[in-house]
């Protein structure tokens, strides 16, 4: 399947998909294609990074937030969208439960509020060598 697009290129970049084309013996429609299918990274990856920019906007807002939440509801769950707390509970699954109705298929960060923002964890193991 394929859909047809149009952009507006500017002088400079036409001649340079002009140029390619030409080298590849193409026209400009199938060599800026061929260009894009060999540039455009995996949809899955697409997907992740967007998820991966929420998350750490979302964090961000946290860590910004985090006076004032431990002020007000220290020990509870709070729940962060759009950079701005929209929820709390001291039941998180009460919590969950809101959010999840009222967010579906959003990235809404959701945390007990600790007296340390950003909380280290560390993990113990321990290698048997033969």
């Amino acid at each position: 399947m394929s859909a047809p697009i149009e952009i507006t290129l500017s002088d400079a970049l036409y001649k340079r998909a002009e140029q390619l084309a030409r080298q590849q013996r193409r026209n400009i429609p199938d060599a800026l294609t061929t260009l894009l299918e060999h540039t455009l990274p995996p949809l899955e990856q697409v997907s992740a990074a967007v998820i991966d920019e929420e998350v750490e906007r979302e964090r961000e807002a946290y860590l910004r937030l985090h006076p004032q939440l431990l002020a007000q509801y220290a020990n509870e769950y709070v729940a962060i969208y759009g950079g701005e707390l929209v929820d709390h509970d001291a039941d998180k699954h009460a919590l969950f439960q809101r959010i999840d109705e009222r967010y579906p298929d959003k990235f809404v960060l959701m945390r007990q509020v600790q007296p340390q923002a950003d909380p280290e964890y560390r993990f113990v193991s321990t290698r048997l060598e033969p």
